[in-house]
């Protein structure tokens, strides 16, 4: 489970900050939330490289402080790729029917993200401090691309693929 990307997680951090400052105004005692949050963090970080990726916080949908690949066979859905390194697998997404689209987000980390030959996808690339290489060999490093398979007919099913990157790489590829 992956819980960076809980309403457990951030509920119990956000209770946390407001208790250090009721405890701060009331009692005069300065605890330092935000500091130990990221100090714990870089722990993890930490470990996480001298243990050889063996601390994962992955799941079907995420990877975190791992290697792994997310295969993905549902229309529709976010995937993210967070201090880690991924493939994200769309060469058995059926489209069909209605359209399919699909996010993958990567931050701080390195993405490939393949696609099956043939499939018409309409490609939406954002980037900040990172690289998004598009199937067309176009790059992006800051701001926002558009790609697309030939022409998208609107009638036909087609996949509508979102990429944000931050401080990270992502390449898509056509695979065979």
């Amino acid at each position: 489970m992956n819980i960076l990307f809980t309403g457990v997680f951030w509920g119990i951090f956000l209770v946390l900050i407001g208790i250090s400052i009721l405890v701060r105004v009331f009692l005069n005692i300065n605890i330092p939330v935000f500091r130990i949050f990221f100090g714990l963090f870089f722990i993890a970080l930490g470990l996480n490289i001298v243990f050889g990726n063996r601390i994962s916080l992955s799941d079907s949908k995420n990877i975190v402080f791992g290697e792994a690949t997310i295969k993905v066979d549902e229309s529709r859905g976010k995937y993210n790729v967070v201090f880690s390194k991924g493939i994200t697998d769309l060469t058995g997404l059926p489209i069909s029917g209605e359209n399919s689209k699909i996010e993958v987000n990567t931050i701080f980390g390195d993405n490939t993200i393949y696609i099956k030959k043939g499939v018409s996808v309409s490609i939406h690339g954002n980037a900040a401090f990172g690289q998004i290489e598009l199937p067309d060999g176009s790059n992006i490093a800051f701001g926002a691309n558009h790609y697309s398979s030939g022409a998208i007919d609107k009638n036909n099913a087609y996949l509508k693929l979102e990429i944000n990157t931050v401080f990270g790489a992502t390449r898509v590829v056509i695979k065979d």
